[in-house]
């Protein structure tokens, strides 16, 4: 039997439908999943962010020929060094944060597919 002629007799797979259910699972959690997804986009913001930091501080203080005075550029390049640190502090925050909240959903919609699944076989004959 062919790929086709399995699926055909299967059904397909609807992907919409089988992330509304499992969605369901995650219930009163909704919130922090979506806290989650918010984090994941403003890491990534932060970390597109990085190179150009570090572009505008080449450009604008290490470039010669440029009539800026040394203190400026010492203390262009300190206060890029602590924008740059405290970006990559950040992004661990978020790391971490973002980990610890979908390990806690996964955690929790792990534990209501065990319970539902339980319940239904106590129900079985």
């Amino acid at each position: 039997m062919s790929d086709r002629e399995e699926e055909e007799r299967l059904g397909a797979f609807d992907l919409t439908r089988h992330v509304r259910r499992i969605l369901g699972y995650v219930g009163t959690l909704g919130w922090l999943l979506w806290l989650a997804v918010l984090g994941s986009l403003i890491y990534a913001a932060f970390e597109l962010s990085l190179p150009q930091l570090v572009r505008y501080g080449v450009d604008r203080y290490l470039v010669p020929g440029q009539a800026v005075d040394s203190q400026v550029r010492v203390e262009g390049m300190r206060e890029l060094g602590l924008l740059y640190a405290g970006l990559l502090f950040g992004m661990l925050f978020l790391s971490y944060a973002r980990s610890m909240a979908l390990n806690h959903v996964g955690q929790r919609v792990v534990q209501r597919l065990r319970t539902h699944l339980w319940s239904h076989l106590h129900r079985l004959p």
